[in-house]
């Protein structure tokens, strides 16, 4: 699997209370799926179809990123909800159409422990 930096594409935790000596900071992050390139992208971004920029400042793969790149981040702020079992979840749907969720207090996957 591509690793990328642990904040990319990645749900994150700022710490939005001012009595905090972490006020503004991100505290926590759950990791999405990774950006990455496939076989079959890269062989459609040789096609005319998916032509490269004309700027030859621009180095491969860079200069036609829809071609060649899946776009995975998460489109959309996390929604914030409680499970039945009582416990604060925070969930957000990626581009890759996976739904993720995660312990909003833990930021570990799933719903496990009370929050």
């Amino acid at each position: 699997m591509t690793k990328q930096y642990r904040t990319t594409d990645a749900i994150l935790k700022i710490d939005v209370n001012p009595a905090h000596a972490t006020f503004g900071q991100i505290v926590a992050s759950y990791e999405g799926n990774v950006d990455q390139y496939t076989e079959t992208l890269q062989e459609l971004s040789h096609s005319p179809a998916c032509e490269v920029s004309a700027n030859e400042e621009v180095p491969y793969p860079l200069d036609d990123p829809i071609c060649g790149q899946l776009d995975l981040d998460f489109g959309s702020a996390a929604n914030l909800f409680t499970t039945p079992a009582g416990t604060k979840v925070v969930g957000d749907l990626q581009k890759s159409g996976v739904y993720h969720v995660a312990n909003a207090k833990t930021m570990s996957p799933g719903c496990g422990a009370r929050s």
